[in-house]
């Protein structure tokens, strides 16, 4: 097969090139090329801006390719312009979406027949964590108005593995060893979802292989917060109310992967992946993800298991120790 990857230089994008490459497909990515990468020699590089919109895309104007795999485009602007200049190039269209585009205010683990949120105007191009999710299900209709009987749209949740900079699943496992009382979000029952790179990347590639048409939810195994403690090893703790942490102002920029099941988006962590899995999605256990994170952190420096931007954010130590004395202070234990 003649795979094109767009932002195959990413976190999952990266895993799936690799997987493809040793599978003896041949792989192009486009990517804007302003940084080293370290995708493997036989890929073949295409330089582009999808920002500019159809005037950075000239590099793929005389390709065609069996299968292509969005993994950048964020805003209907980008996904717009490639969509109309890869029309009648593409024989697969798989869209990566994410989970947030869905309406979380259902009360029941969410699945592929939940409603998207409405659409938003095409020219937003802010990213944030209001904007994500309604960017993505604008994305998800675009995509569809061009490739309505070829296109498969997945809607990772938290997507976790080596080479993951966003800090999320890094976090814990550095407290796990620190050897300090830990501030635990919650009470213990909050439910908590990731999903495995390798798990992701590998049904993505099943589906192109079997040309599959459809849309997945793809999250991982379900756990609650106690349990997720446990996995990690973290014996010294203190649970801190979801409120007394809201109250002070905490989210999960400070603590990554906590949400609340009194929160807003709660049903992002009670996501169903019941018909992935009918369709061939693999996970492997948890144990075994936070094995390959551990042996990835231990051959890494600390700058390159976590973006400097992402340690900014997090709880520092001192932070800590004050939130967890003034929640046992506090009148929430009354």
């Amino acid at each position: 097969m003649k795979i094109l990857i767009l932002g195959g230089t990413g976190f999952i994008g990266s895993h799936i090139v690799e997987l493809c490459v040793t599978r003896g497909y041949k792989v192009s990515v486009l990517s804007r090329g302003e940084t080293a990468d370290k995708l493997p020699p036989q890929v073949e590089r295409l330089f582009g801006d999808r920002s500019a919109g159809q005037a950075g895309l000239d590099a793929l104007r005389n390709g065609c390719w069996d299968v292509c795999f969005d993994l950048s485009g964020y805003t209907p602007l980008q996904i717009r312009a490639s969509s109309e200049v890869l029309r009648g190039k593409v024989n697969h269209y798989i869209y990566f979406s994410s989970i947030k585009a869905l309406d979380a205010s259902a009360d029941h683990p969410l699945t592929e027949n939940d409603p998207l949120h409405p659409s938003v105007d095409e020219t937003m191009t802010e990213i944030d964590n209001r904007t994500y999710g309604l960017l993505k299900a604008s994305c998800e209709r675009i995509v569809k108005e061009y490739f309505p009987a070829a296109l498969s749209i997945l809607r990772p949740q938290v997507v976790v593995g080596p080479q993951d900079l966003s800090g999320r699943l890094v976090y814990w496992i550095l407290k796990s060893q620190e050897r300090i009382r830990v501030l635990a979000p919650g009470d213990g029952v909050d439910f908590l979802q990731v999903v495995d790179v390798q798990d992701v990347a590998g049904f993505s590639v099943t589906l192109a292989e079997i040309q599959l048409f459809d849309t997945f939810n793809l999250s991982g195994e379900k756990l609650i917060w106690s349990d997720f403690l446990e996995l990690l090893g973290i014996e010294d703790y203190v649970w801190v109310a979801s409120e007394y942490l809201e109250n002070a102002g905490i989210s999960f920029r400070e603590l990554p992967l906590f949400r609340s099941r009194y929160g807003s988006e709660s049903r992002y962590m009670n996501v169903s992946n019941e018909k992935a899995v009918r369709s061939g999605l693999t996970l492997m256990p948890f144990e075994s993800t936070l094995a390959k994170v551990k042996a990835w952190m231990q051959n890494s420096d600390r700058d390159q298991i976590m973006l400097p931007c992402i340690q900014e954010e997090l709880l520092s130590a001192e932070q800590e120790a004050r939130l967890i004395e003034g929640f046992l202070g506090s009148t929430f234990l009354n």
